[in-house]
């Protein structure tokens, strides 16, 4: 069986430091642009490499994840998936977002296999797990969802249960129970159905965002974050509430400051953004 890694040129130094490459596997080193269509339509250099019945390791953030996922589903191969950062959920979901330049998704498959690396998600600094921003989401998400025929009490209190047990990710325990809410809420997103719940509105504004970054280093949680409060002023929720939001984002350690983000962001943004303490 042919096995090949697919690694994100940030977590290669530290996987590498860790021993975690094994000896005459081919290694292919990606980044930024494995998110871009262009890069998608660019799989055979990997496939090549390949055989029926192989196994892709994929190693790295969301990005590489998601293009782990496509060059598996493309080449019939398993996919084993190795996150190096914490900072989404694509390590649980069966799509790839594509950016095309707007947002595609991808139908493509889940890893067959997720490896929780502590040594290797220890290795980047904590403002990197910011996926606790796709977790929180759930409270926005909801907001939107209860006005569908879709909604579920049920499966909305499980949501609120899953974004409540979240704590600071900077430690092992920290990391750990980050790893398993992801993992759970893609889980009771198969289960209703819809990926409405942890996906509303917010997500809609982070994707809009992404236009406006002037830096390569925000993270997709942060931009949800930023655009839980976008989508919670359009929502109706009060300062209160969005004061409220904003110190569980701090506890977290979660950057939602479009300042500190760099965001160079036209009138309308700001006026959603602004006005509440911190923000």
């Amino acid at each position: 069986m042919k096995v090949c890694y697919i690694v994100g040129s940030h977590a290669f130094k530290s996987f590498a430091k860790l021993g975690g490459f094994k000896q005459g596997v081919p290694v292919f080193i990606v980044n930024k642009k494995c998110n871009t269509l262009n890069f998608y339509r660019r799989p055979k250099d990997v496939i090549n490499e390949l055989e029926i019945g192989g196994e892709i390791i994929a190693v790295g953030g969301g990005s590489v994840i998601d293009y782990g996922k496509y060059v598996s589903y493309m080449s019939g191969c398993s996919l084993l998936a190795i996150p190096s950062i914490l900072s989404t959920d694509a390590m649980f979901t069966d799509v790839s977002i594509v950016r095309a330049p707007h947002v595609l998704y991808l139908k493509t498959k889940r890893p067959d296999d997720v490896e929780f690396n502590y040594d290797l998600l220890s290795a980047s600094a904590g403002r990197w797990h910011a996926g606790t921003g796709d977790v929180l989401s759930i409270y926005t998400a909801l907001m939107s969802w209860r006005k569908k025929t879709s909604y579920d009490e049920d499966i909305a209190r499980e949501a609120e249960r899953i974004a409540g047990s979240l704590v600071r990710p900077d430690t092992k325990e920290g990391l750990k129970q980050l790893f398993e809410c992801l993992k759970q809420e893609v889980e009771l997103c198969g289960l209703a159905g819809t990926s409405e719940v942890e996906e509303g509105m917010e997500h809609e504004f982070a994707y809009a965002l992404e236009r406006y970054i002037t830096t390569s280093d925000v993270l997709h949680g942060e931009l949800v974050a930023v655009g839980m409060i976008c989508a919670g002023r359009v929502l109706g929720m009060t300062d209160e509430q969005l004061i409220v939001l904003k110190r569980r984002f701090d506890v977290l350690g979660l950057n939602s400051s479009h300042r500190f983000l760099n965001l160079y962001l036209p009138e309308y943004f700001v006026r959603l953004i602004t006005g509440i303490d911190g923000i």
